[in-house]
């Protein structure tokens, strides 16, 4: 008895799906457990978690599983490439990550601190170990 292409296909998909909800469930188990994970949405001088970070993350998370949801359907309809990213999802992740860099920029250089470039002053250089500073 031989199975149908398109049953297969299906076989094929489901299983891909699984293998890929394991995975993000090891690695959310084993980031969560070694404390790597928080560091993906920390401040990054401490404290609590950035709301940049943290909107950053989502969006691109979600537009990966949104476009491998598209790609998945493009496969089972017997497309031979993947689809084409639409334009008002491409603005949506292009916004999100414009949104964290500028944070990023803010956080570097806030308006109104000293310095020639509007920003602040560097932090000094600590020595490396095992080396005496330079005087």
């Amino acid at each position: 008895m031989a199975l149908p292409l398109k049953q297969v296909s299906q076989w094929g998909e489901y299983g891909l799906l699984i293998w890929l909800a394991v995975l993000l469930a090891v690695v959310t188990y084993r980031g969560l457990v070694s404390g790597k994970l928080r560091d993906l949405v920390a401040e990054p001088r401490g404290g609590g978690v950035s709301p940049a970070r943290l909107q950053a993350l989502g969006v691109t998370i979600g537009f990966a599983g949104y476009y491998l949801a598209e790609g998945l359907r493009a496969v089972a309809e017997g497309a031979m490439s993947l689809p084409p990213v639409k334009p008002e999802t491409l603005s949506i992740v292009a916004a999100s990550l414009g949104v964290h860099m500028g944070g990023k920029l803010y956080d570097r250089y806030p308006l109104g601190a000293a310095g020639s470039h509007g920003g602040a002053e560097p932090k000094p250089r600590r020595p490396k170990s095992g080396r005496k500073p330079k005087p």
